[in-house]
Parts: C-alpha cells; sequence; structure tokens
C-alpha cells in the first residue's frame, strides 16, 4: 500500500516536472525559485549588520580584521591588533592561520574596498553557485532528475552558506570548485585550483575530487587503466588539476620559506568526539547517495575510481577533521556528490534513480540545516525568527 502511494506520488510529480521542464527559461525559473527558497528557509544572520549587540561587534571586529589583513598579506598579526576587539580565542587562532589565505583581502584593498562591501559580492557568488550547479546537473542528467537534485542540493549546508556566510569567504572555494567542474579548460583548471588554494586550502583537498571527476568524464565512463593517464592530450583536464595543486602547493611553500612565517596550529587536533556528527549535518540525506555510489563500483567492479573515490573522500574528512569548523570543512566535497549522481545515473535505470533522488531530496528536505562548529550545533533558521528579532530590536513589537 504505502509503496503504491509512493509510486503514485512520484509519478505525478515526475509528470509535472516533464510540463515544467519543456517551459522557455525553465533554468533560470528554477534558479529564482532556488535562490528565493534558500533565502526563505535559512535566511542569513543581515541583522547583525544594524544591531550593534555583542553578535554585531563581533561581525564588525572580524571585518575589521579581514581589512588589515588585506592591508598585509602575508605579514603575522601582532596581538597589539586584537586589543578592544570583540573576539574570542578560536577567532584569534583563525584570524592567524588566515593570514596565508589573502586572495579575497587583498583584492579588496587593491580595489579600495572594505570588507564589508564583500557581503554584496558575497550574494553574487551564491547567485552564480546557484546557477552554475544548475546547469552542471542539466548538462549530465535528465531535465527532470536536474531538477530534483537541484532541490536536494538547495537543502544542504554548501548551498546555503554561499548566502549565509558573510566573512569566511568559502562560498567563492565552492564556486571556483563548482567552474572548474564545469569548464574543461585546461588553464581555467589549473588557476583556479591554485588560486583557490589563497582563498582557503580546503579548495585544493576538495580539488581531489576534481581530478577524479575529469579523469572519469576523459576516459568517456569506461573503466581504463591508470596509466592511459599518459596520454596527456586526452586527459589534459586531469593533468590541469593535478598541475594546479601542485602550483598551489609550490607557491605556498616558497612564500613561506621567503616570509619565514608560519600558519598558527593551536587548535588543530582531531574532533573525535563531533566528526560524525559533523559529516551527518553537512551531508544530511546526501549520504544515501555517497553511500550508494560506493556499492555501485564495487557491483561494477571499478576497483580503480572506487580507490581514488575513497582517497579523495578520506582527504576532506581527515582535513575536516582536523579542525573545529566541520561543516564548512566537510562542504568542501561537494563535488565527490556532484560524482555520485552522474555514476549512478549513468548505471541504473532512469526511473530507479529518479526514485532515489527524490527520496534523498525529501529526506535533506526534513532535515533541518546546521553549521556544526567543534560540538556545538548553531541552526541556520528561517527568515521569520530573524525579522522578529529585528522589529524587537527597534521596538516595533
Amino acid at each position: 500500500m504505502a509503496l503504491s502511494l509512493w509510486n503514485f506520488l512520484c509519478n505525478k510529480l515526475f509528470s509535472w516536472l516533464e510540463i515544467f521542464t519543456k517551459t522557455p527559461y525553465w533554468k533560470s525559473k528554477l534558479a529564482f525559485f532556488t535562490i528565493i527558497y534558500i533565502l526563505f528557509t535559512s535566511f542569513p544572520e543581515y541583522q547583525v549588520l544594524v544591531k550593534m549587540d555583542t553578535g554585531g561587534k563581533r561581525l564588525a571586529a572580524r571585518l575589521e580584521m579581514i581589512d588589515w589583513i588585506g592591508a598585509h598579506p602575508f605579514e603575522a598579526i601582532p596581538d597589539s591588533v586584537f586589543v578592544g576587539k570583540v573576539l574570542n580565542d578560536g577567532d584569534k587562532s583563525h584570524f592567524k592561520k588566515r593570514i596565508v589565505r589573502p586572495l579575497i583581502p587583498a583584492s579588496l584593498h587593491a580595489l579600495g574596498l572594505q570588507a564589508r562591501h564583500y557581503i554584496i559580492v558575497q550574494f553574487l557568488i551564491g547567485v552564480l553557485f546557484v546557477v552554475f550547479l544548475i546547469n552542471l546537473l542539466s548538462k549530465y542528467l535528465s531535465p527532470v532528475a536536474s531538477v530534483i537534485a537541484t532541490f536536494m542540493f538547495a537543502n544542504l549546508f554548501v548551498t546555503k552558506w554561499t548566502f549565509y556566510d558573510f566573512f569566511y569567504h568559502d562560498p567563492l572555494g565552492y564556486l571556483i570548485l563548482l567552474i572548474i567542474a564545469f569548464y574543461r579548460s585546461p588553464l581555467l583548471i589549473a588557476l583556479g585550483m591554485a588560486l583557490g588554494g589563497f582563498v582557503d586550502e580546503r579548495t585544493v583537498i576538495g580539488g581531489t575530487a576534481i581530478v577524479l571527476w575529469w579523469y572519469w568524464h576523459e576516459s568517456n565512463y569506461q573503466k581504463v587503466p591508470l596509466r592511459a593517464l599518459f596520454s596527456i592530450r586526452k586527459y589534459r583536464a586531469t593533468w590541469a588539476a593535478m598541475g594546479g595543486i601542485i602550483l598551489f602547493v609550490l607557491l605556498r611553500a616558497l612564500i613561506q620559506f621567503l616570509l619565514s612565517f608560519k600558519a598558527d596550529i593551536s587548535m588543530i587536533t582531531f574532533q573525535y568526539n563531533s566528526f560524525l556528527m559533523g559529516l551527518t549535518v553537512t551531508y544530511e540525506c546526501a549520504w544515501f547517495l555517497l553511500i550508494g555510489v560506493v556499492l555501485a563500483m564495487i557491483a561494477n567492479k571499478d576497483w580503480l575510481l572506487l580507490t581514488l573515490y575513497l582517497i579523495s573522500a578520506l582527504s576532506v574528512i581527515m582535513v575536516g577533521s582536523i579542525v573545529l569548523d566541520h561543516s564548512r570543512s566537510y562542504a568542501y566535497g561537494f563535488v565527490l556528490v556532484l560524482l555520485a549522481l552522474v555514476y549512478l545515473y549513468k548505471s541504473e535505470s532512469k526511473l530507479s534513480f529518479q526514485h532515489g533522488l527524490t527520496f534523498c531530496a525529501i529526506g535533506c528536505f526534513l532535515f533541518p540545516t546546521y553549521n556544526q562548529i567543534s560540538w556545538f550545533l548553531f541552526w541556520m533558521p528561517p527568515i521569520y525568527p530573524k525579522i522578529k528579532v529585528l522589529l524587537t530590536f527597534y521596538g516595533l513589537i
């Protein structure tokens, strides 16, 4: 009975989506709906920009620190800079590490802008992320499946964080990974990977999935031996991704050698009591896809791809488990979810895939979105509580 009802409802949904995806500009409509949906379900903390309580003062202090880094790239931050600012020990450790992530602060400084101006840019990055996501999904999946997958992603931390974040700048790292997964341009891939590392080093860790992504695509989705990689012309995007990673590592080592500085690692330790929860809240029910693709690779005896997939996944998990910001770090592995979607789409029947994807999308919809920092869970609430806070602050209610 329950299965019959599920099939009936899914078939109705698939029929409606078939009609929707045949209408003009359906991708633009989907992008607009997705952005509005994200803003309503996890509205950014815009109230702290005007509500100068402790949270507002802390954000102001954080933005001042970003401006300082922009004016002094790759310089160690003296303790005197922190004096009088509403920053906790975690903030101070974060900014001491951030001196090796100067791309955005230095770019803002060069353009005569301040960190508070980046909030507008941040919103545009979120819009671009959604647009590229829809176009990438529709490039490899059927129109119906791409709509369902977009809705699933709209409920995941990685997509919501592209609008929610104000000063960590992870969304630019996420967008870079998405762009170099979309365009097969060796120069763009190599430069994107190298520059992304100076937004955040975890972009390069997530970039291991880009290497795998292009290796699989340039192998025409066939099982080929690793030695086939020596055909550089055929695997030019794969080599560009690897070259970008190597270029970043060399540039980072050279800069540290020439300037004789060390990033702060005082708060880096394995978070054994919180990493599992971090993995859960970051990918929610998309874990069924991640587990499903591993099982599909085993069933297809795709041992090389499976090995490379697990290496990339473990790299993301290991790096994300030794820092406090679990959700932000684990989200850099979202390309593995994209790879899982495309692999399963090509491995399973169209109807079975859409049923499974619908189940995952509904599960993500029902799962509240959290940002996990160490063992603390921070809910990313909808718009209503934020409006109520502002109205209360100004004495209107």
